[in-house]
């Protein structure tokens, strides 16, 4: 029998093999993602045993004061949790300290009024918020994974794809050859499936030389239970839209809403041809990894969404109901499901978004998800934005708010940004700070519900794969980090 103690040990080993032995010797990049997600668990399960006794033993003192000051503010009553003994013990304690306040807050009237409080901006509560979430970041930084991490692997020759590649390619062919008779039976000459796919199935092919398609292409299928709710068919209007206005983004070449032919409806658009993701979607991980960009990157990001804010803004002052209405809905989903751990700052969240609402907001159309993860690179330059499923009409600060929190800390400042995208058109209301710092929280509320509910779904045993395991573990909890983060931007910004 393995002591608990010695965890981490048997796992730096597995970590390391499946990293730095197992990952560069795999031929598929789609393997090879699945090699370095497992990493990324292991990485953080290794950072959590190996430290998480110290991290929560200097913290729990601070906790019970949080609590002690949270019944102060007569919002709910948090009664004392008591020290759990054994292995990983002050973790537990302080994990079901920060669970007593977040259930506190699912009364119904304790949300209601910390909500009023925060409305009349008591200074009580607003010190209690502030000394909160300064202590869920410190935590979250404190759990940040330390583990190893091997160097970058260099792409290698691709095997043969699996049974599924096979199916998908052969679906394929029969069906650009009945839509486009002037094709042979097998016009798909490169067929690539790319790695990842939390949402969307992405294959990246070409086609034989012809008069009716481009050779190089990309397709986008909608895969089954996906967290985000939407389809390609509702993405492609958009793409149309947008590649309309000139901007760099994939042109679209067509839509197939009947999910018989490959077992999912998808769309097909042209390929960004000799490009590269600019990088991830955490600036965490893009330092362990070869810089895609170059020096001109965020300037160039900032004047893509000046085109697309300015080009297609419909109105300079919207009122916001709607938006207030959409944060109330996902409040009610948030209640009706099961609270991840560490998810305080979710309820603390929304407890900022419903009692400190925005008014006469520009709208226009947004891409709804602009970070790294999302845009193509060439020679150190922006060379297209991708992944318009998330696009809506909205708030351009929205998008503002997710490029200050995921793409600018390692590219750019904020005020240099909001300079640049203000010189190339788009609207000074847009960056306003106290309606940036709204979006800040707004945009880790949304993706870190979806995730939870990835996650529900990964431990329920409806999905078992790599991908989900990850979002289950590592993912969400970075988004509870950020989601920190975005209140002190928040709470900073009001003053």
């Amino acid at each position: 029998m393995i002591r608990p103690e010695d965890f981490a040990n048997f796992l730096v080993t597995i970590r390391n093999a499946i990293a730095v032995d197992l990952r560069p010797d795999l031929q598929s990049d789609h393997i090879r993602a699945e090699a370095g997600a497992l990493t990324l668990i292991l990485d953080r399960l290794i950072t959590q045993l190996r430290d998480g006794e110290a991290v929560a033993g200097q913290r729990v003192a601070e906790w019970q004061q949080i609590r002690s000051q949270f019944n102060a503010l007569s919002v709910g009553k948090v009664s004392d949790s008591s020290n759990t003994a054994g292995f990983m013990g002050s973790v537990s304690t302080l994990h079901s300290g920060i669970a007593d306040v977040q259930r506190t807050l699912s009364d119904p009237q304790a949300f209601e009024r910390l909500g009023q409080q925060l409305k009349s901006d008591d200074q009580s509560t607003r010190a209690w918020l502030k000394q909160t979430v300064a202590a869920l970041n410190d935590l979250a930084e404190a759990f940040e994974p330390k583990a190893p991490t091997s160097k970058p692997v260099a792409a290698t020759k691709a095997t043969p794809p699996p049974d599924e590649s096979l199916q998908l390619r052969a679906a394929l062919n029969t069906y650009l050859h009945k839509r486009y008779p002037s094709l042979p039976p097998e016009p798909v000459t490169g067929f690539k499936i790319a790695p990842g796919g939390h949402t969307k199935q992405t294959v990246i092919f070409s086609v034989v030389p012809n008069d009716v398609l481009p050779e190089h292409l990309v397709l986008r299928r909608d895969l089954a239970l996906s967290i985000t709710g939407t389809s390609v068919t509702d993405e492609f209007p958009v793409l149309e839209r947008v590649f309309a206005l000139g901007l760099p983004i994939p042109k679209p070449v067509l839509v197939e809403p009947d999910s018989s032919v490959l077992d999912g409806t998808f769309m097909i658009m042209t390929e960004v041809v000799d490009s590269v993701v600019a990088g991830t979607y955490f600036p965490e991980e893009r330092r362990l990894a070869p810089r895609n960009v170059g020096p001109d990157f965020g300037k160039e990001v900032a004047q893509v969404l000046a085109g697309l804010h300015a080009g297609t803004q419909v109105s300079e002052a919207t009122p916001t109901t709607d938006k207030q209405k959409s944060v109330v809905e996902l409040y009610k989903a948030w209640k009706a499901m099961e609270k991840p751990p560490a998810s305080l700052s979710i309820d603390l969240g929304f407890a900022w978004l419903m009692n400190k609402p925005l008014s006469n907001r520009p709208r226009c159309l947004i891409h709804g998800d602009v970070g790294m993860h999302n845009i193509l690179a060439r020679d150190g330059h922006l060379a297209s934005l991708i992944d318009w499923e998330l696009a809506h009409e909205a708030d351009p600060a929205e998008d503002l708010a997710q490029c200050r929190m995921m793409l600018l800390p390692d590219t750019m400042p904020w005020d240099a940004f909001v300079r640049e995208y203000v010189a190339a058109g788009g609207n000074p209301k847009a960056c306003d700070e106290g309606a940036v710092a709204w979006y800040c929280i707004y945009t880790y509320i949304k993706h870190g519900m979806m995730n939870a509910k990835l996650r529900a779904t990964y431990l329920s045993g409806a999905r078992d794969d790599v991908i989900a395991a990850s979002v289950a573990s590592h993912y969400f909890e970075r988004l509870m980090q950020y989601q920190a983060r975005a209140l002190q931007v928040a709470v900073n910004a009001a003053g």
